[in-house]
């Protein structure tokens, strides 16, 4: 394990997301503080200060990239799903609604091999709660008429968080619903209905805040979100389901704080990148 980034130098209230673009090299964040999309030129780059895509002046909280190289940008404080020009330092918001209706907050993006983007509209952290379950998670697909939103789970759900699609099967989407504390995981069928089933029930901690799966393996990286400890804690589960889906649990105790807002990995290089949000650091673990 190494520590890559210990606290905030750039003072930009960084949260570190995943995404390449064409020269399989950048790594992209985002500064809900300060309100901007930043990349950095590699893995190498981590610990120095990125540069400044674009400020959206809003809380961006997630960011991911097509297999075409274009950039996109969940922003809570915008409600909306943001398609960044990184040439021009511009931003377009492509999504603020579903049928007239405002959404809560985008707070975090993937795309599927096929090119269908999936997002989680949780609003701020108890926007959508146990006794207010009014989260959502959406798809953005495109027709013959354009472009096309539609929902898999729509206003009900406690605060859905992180996302990710399976690199085994393009039919297949996780979600960590933070505030249920467990693991959805939505199959598409043939005539494109989205099924929901619940893949693992998490007991302890508050729940699940980021996700990533590892496309060798197919195992789920999931991390459990918790206030006032010492230890960070990722769960790896088997979603096929083997020994009750729990592969191992990993304890991170160089972590000051139990808050991991985010996931990034690398196969290629068998790491995975970590953020934990109470002491802005950035851990690289060897998986």
């Amino acid at each position: 394990m190494e520590i890559v980034r210990d606290g905030d130098q750039s003072g930009e209230g960084l949260v570190l997301s995943g995404g390449c673009l064409a020269d399989g090299n950048a790594i992209w964040a985002v500064s809900a503080a300060r309100g901007k999309v930043v990349r950095f030129a590699d893995a190498e780059a981590l610990d120095g200060r990125p540069t400044e895509a674009v400020a959206t002046r809003g809380s961006p909280s997630g960011v991911a990239v097509d297999a075409d190289g274009r950039v996109y940008a969940s922003d809570l404080e915008h409600g909306a799903i943001l398609k960044i020009d990184v040439e021009n330092a511009k931003y377009t918001a492509i999504v603020q609604d579903y049928e007239g209706q405002p959404l809560l907050g985008p707070s975090s993006l993937a795309f599927g091999a096929d090119g269908t983007m999936y997002f989680t509209d949780s609003g701020p952290l108890g926007e959508s709660s146990l006794d207010n379950a009014c989260g959502s998670v959406f798809a953005i697909t495109r027709d013959e008429s354009g472009q096309v939103l539609r929902p898999l789970a729509l206003g009900c759900l406690a605060h859905p968080c992180g996302i990710c699609v399976s690199p085994r099967d393009d039919n297949i989407v996780y979600v960590a619903e933070t505030l249920r504390n467990r693991v959805l995981r939505f199959s598409r069928r043939p005539h494109g209905a989205f099924l929901c089933s619940v893949l693992h029930q998490f007991s302890g901690r508050i729940g699940p805040s980021a996700i990533a799966v590892d496309p060798n393996t197919g195992y789920l990286y999931v991390a459990r979100y918790e206030f006032d400890t010492n230890t960070g804690l990722i769960s790896v589960i088997d979603p096929s389901g083997v020994d009750q889906g729990i592969v191992r649990d990993i304890e991170i105790p160089e972590l000051a704080g139990g808050e991991i807002s985010a996931l990034s990995l690398n196969p290629d290089a068998g790491e995975l990148l970590i953020f934990e949000a109470t002491s802005a650091k950035l851990v690289k673990l060897r998986i």
